[in-house]
């Protein structure tokens, strides 16, 4: 059997193409990737991020009261928060899509809403009406460890997170 200077043989290939190579590292990369992203604790996910669902969420909220004119309570408390919607019999919770429950993970040490001079008073829960009627400003200081986020409302349904 003859063999070529490089030392191949005529009946077939021997050894792995660089583009082969690359893909299986490229492979492997995303398997790593995927497999960090499943394992990490939803206790990473950082407060700002939190905050600014709850933001959305909230001008969803205040955009549903307008385009139907039907009120929405909003309830806020150190796990999560929570929308109940107008029966004929009372609140009802929210069935819904597009106004989802959250929950924070983990739970808040601390919320705080706070007035017009920044001053705060510490929060268990905090319930209000988004009517049709203009809202007055808000804002809500929520703190966890070292992590701290401010959602505020103009106090015509705007909802963001300071910077």
């Amino acid at each position: 059997m003859p063999t070529s200077v490089t030392g191949a043989t005529d009946t077939g290939q021997a050894g792995f193409t660089l583009i082969e190579l690359l893909i299986v590292l490229v492979i492997m990369g995303l398997a790593v990737t995927l497999v960090t992203l499943s394992v990490r604790a939803p206790t990473q996910i950082p407060l700002r991020r939190q905050a600014d669902q709850l933001a959305a969420v909230l001008d969803v909220a205040a955009d549903e009261v307008s385009l139907t004119g039907a009120p929405v309570l909003f309830i806020l408390d150190h796990q999560g928060w929570r929308f109940m919607q107008a029966q004929p019999n009372g609140w009802e919770p929210s069935p819904d899509d597009r106004l989802p429950p959250g929950r924070f993970s983990p739970p808040l040490e601390h919320l705080l809403q706070l007035d017009s001079g920044q001053n705060g008073a510490e929060l268990d829960q905090l319930q209000f009406e988004l009517g049709v009627e203009t809202l007055q400003p808000l804002a809500l200081l929520l703190q966890r460890q070292d992590q701290q986020a401010l959602v505020q409302s103009d106090g015509l349904g705007h909802f963001r997170v300071a910077p």
